[in-house]
C-alpha cells in the first residue's frame, strides 16, 4: 500500500478520533463541571484542600513504578487485530497487575488513614483522609481502564469512562453540598466503587502474585513513571510556590485556573487512546515513506494543528464566562488562559512519549523531565520574587512546558530517524506558541468584559490565525498512516 492508498485508513482513524473525542469531551466536561461546582460549594480554602488531595493521589500513583505503563504495552502486544475476547496472555498480565495493585495501594491507604490522625495539622490531615478513602479504589479503576484500553475495547472503554465520570460529578457534588470537603471525598470513593462494579465483566480482577513478572512490567514502565513523577512535580511546583508565597486562598484560586486547563491534556489523551494499540503492536507502520515530506509523526499531526485553535476559542471565552457565572474567581481568568496552553504542551508530551516508548528510548525521558522541573522552579520563583501575581506564574509555567515539550518531540524525531528534527519540533509546537501569544496580546490590548469586546477578540483571533492556514492545510493533507513498500 502506498501513500496514495491511505484514504480508507485515514477515514477509519478520523472516525475513531471523532467518535472517542465526542465521548471524551463529555467526560472532561463532567470533570471540569465537578471542579467548578466544588469550587463554588467549598470556597477557595476548602477547594485548596481538594487540590492537595488530588495532588496526593497523583503522587501516590507513581508508587507503582510504571506498572500500568508496562501492562499497557504487554496487553497491547498480546492481542490480535480481530479479537473478540481477551487472550490467555492478556488475562494473566491483568491478574498479575491487579494483585500487585491490591497489595501496594491497600498498604498506602492504611498508612494515609493513620496520617489522618496527625495532630495540629488540620489541612494536611484532612487531605490524608481523602487519600485513605479514595486511593485504592482510584488505582483499581485506573488498572481496569488501562487494561481495557490496551486490549482494544475502545467502545466499551468509552461507555464505562463516561458512566464513571457522571457518577463522579453527581456523587462528589451532592455529598459535598451536604457534608463539605469530607462529603466530596466520600463521593469520590463511592463513584470509583460503582465504576469497579461496572468493570467486573470486562477486565480480570482475580489477583495472582508473581514478583518476577511485576519486575518485568516495572522495568518497562519505570523510566516513564519516573518521568511522570517529575512531570507531576513540574505541574504542581508552581501551585506549591503560590500557596507558600501568596497563601491558601490564592492557591485555591490558582488551582481553579489549573482545573480549567485540563482541556489540552484531554485532547491529547483522545489521540493517544485511539493510536495506542497500533503503535505498540504493529512495528510495520511507519510515520511516512518519506518522513521529511510527511513532517510530523502521525501521533502529533491532528493534535498539533487543530488543538491550539480550539484552545484559543476556549481561552477567549473564559474571562466573560467567569465574570458572569463565578465573579469570585475573575482574578484567575488570565492565568487560566495561559495554563490552558500548558495543558496543550503537556498533551504534546503525552502523545510524543507514546512513540518514544514504542521505540525503546524511554530511558532518556527522566533526564529531560528533571531539567524541566529545575527550570520551572527557577522561573516560578523569579516571577514571585519580583512581585508577580498569578498571571506571571502561569506565564513562567507556559514557557517551561513549551521547552519541555520541544525536548521530548526532538527525542521522538531522532528515535524515528526523521531528518530535519528542528523542523519537526517547530511544526509540533509552532501553532501552540502562536495561538498562546495571540490570546496573551489580545488579553492585554482589549478591555475586560462586555459582549462586544468578546466578539471583537474572536474576530481578531481568527485574523491572527490566517498566517497558519497554509501550513495547516499542507500538513493535514499528508497521510496519517502509510505503510512500508511491499506491505498490504
Amino acid at each position: 500500500m502506498n501513500s496514495t492508498d491511505g484514504d480508507p485508513v485515514r477515514g477509519r482513524l478520523w472516525r475513531r478520533i471523532l467518535g472517542y473525542g465526542a465521548s471524551r469531551a463529555t467526560v472532561e466536561g463532567l470533570f471540569a463541571g465537578r471542579g467548578i461546582v466544588l469550587a463554588s460549594i467549598l470556597g477557595p480554602e476548602a477547594f485548596g484542600v481538594w487540590a492537595l488531595f488530588r495532588m496526593g493521589l497523583r503522587y501516590c500513583a507513581f508508587a507503582g513504578l510504571g506498572l500500568l505503563r508496562g501492562l499497557e504495552l504487554e496487553v497491547a502486544r498480546a492481542g490480535h487485530p480481530s479479537q473478540r475476547a481477551h487472550t490467555q496472555s492478556q488475562v494473566r498480565w491483568g491478574r498479575i497487575a491487579v494483585g500487585h495493585t491490591l497489595w501496594l495501594y491497600g498498604s498506602l491507604s492504611a498508612a494515609a488513614g493513620l496520617a489522618w490522625l496527625w495532630p495540629d495539622q488540620k489541612v494536611a490531615s484532612t487531605a490524608f483522609l481523602g487519600v485513605a478513602l479514595g486511593l485504592l479504589l482510584d488505582r483499581l479503576w485506573s488498572y481496569g481502564v488501562t487494561f481495557l484500553r490496551a486490549s482494544g475495547g475502545l467502545k466499551r472503554f468509552a461507555v464505562l469512562e463516561l458512566s464513571q465520570a457522571a457518577l463522579q460529578f453527581f456523587c462528589c457534588v451532592l455529598l459535598a453540598f451536604w457534608w463539605g470537603i469530607a462529603g466530596a471525598f466520600v463521593g469520590f470513593a463511592v463513584a470509583n466503587a460503582f465504576g469497579l462494579l461496572m468493570l467486573t465483566r470486562h477486565v480480570p480482577l482475580v489477583p495472582v502474585r508473581a514478583p518476577r513478572e511485576v519486575r518485568h512490567l516495572t522495568s518497562i514502565g519505570f523510566p516513564v513513571s519516573l518521568m511522570g513523577i517529575l512531570t507531576a512535580t513540574l505541574a504542581t511546583v508552581d501551585r506549591l510556590l503560590v500557596g507558600a508565597f501568596l497563601g491558601l486562598g490564592a492557591l485555591g484560586t490558582y488551582a481553579f485556573a489549573v482545573s480549567l486547563s485540563e482541556l489540552g491534556v484531554s485532547m491529547a489523551l483522545i489521540v493517544r487512546t485511539v493510536f495506542l494499540r497500533d503503535v505498540y503492536r504493529d512495528k510495520g507502520v511507519s510515520p511516512a515513506v518519506n518522513p521529511s515530506e510527511a513532517g510530523l509523526d502521525r501521533h502529533l499531526v491532528a493534535f498539533a494543528i487543530l488543538a491550539p485553535s480550539v484552545a484559543g476559542l476556549a481561552a477567549l471565552a473564559l474571562p466573560p464566562c467567569l465574570e458572569i457565572f463565578m465573579a469570585e474567581y475573575r482574578s484567575a481568568a488570565r492565568a487560566a488562559q495561559l495554563l490552558l496552553y500548558c495543558g496543550l504542551a503537556q498533551g504534546v508530551i503525552n502523545v510524543a512519549v507514546l512513540g518514544v516508548v514504542a521505540q525503546g528510548r524511554q530511558r532518556t525521558l527522566p533526564l529531560i523531565a528533571t531539567a524541566a522541573v529545575c527550570l520551572g522552579a527557577v522561573l516560578s520563583l523569579a516571577a514571585l520574587a519580583t512581585g508577580g501575581g498569578l498571571e506571571q506564574v502561569a506565564l513562567a509555567a507556559l514557557v517551561t512546558w513549551v521547552i519541555y515539550a520541544a525536548a521530548v518531540v526532538l527525542l521522538l524525531a531522532r528515535a524515528r530517524q526523521l531528518p530535519q528534527s528542528a523542523t519537526v519540533v517547530a511544526q509540533a509546537l509552532g501553532p501552540l506558541a502562536w495561538s498562546a501569544a495571540a490570546v496573551f496580546v489580545l488579553g492585554h490590548l482589549l478591555p475586560t468584559g462586555g459582549f462586544s469586546t468578546f466578539v471583537l477578540s474572536l474576530l481578531l483571533y481568527a485574523v491572527s490565525l490566517l498566517p497558519l492556514l497554509p501550513f495547516a492545510l499542507r500538513t493535514l493533507s499528508k497521510p496519517l498512516i502509510t505503510r512500508k513498500p511491499g506491505r498490504i
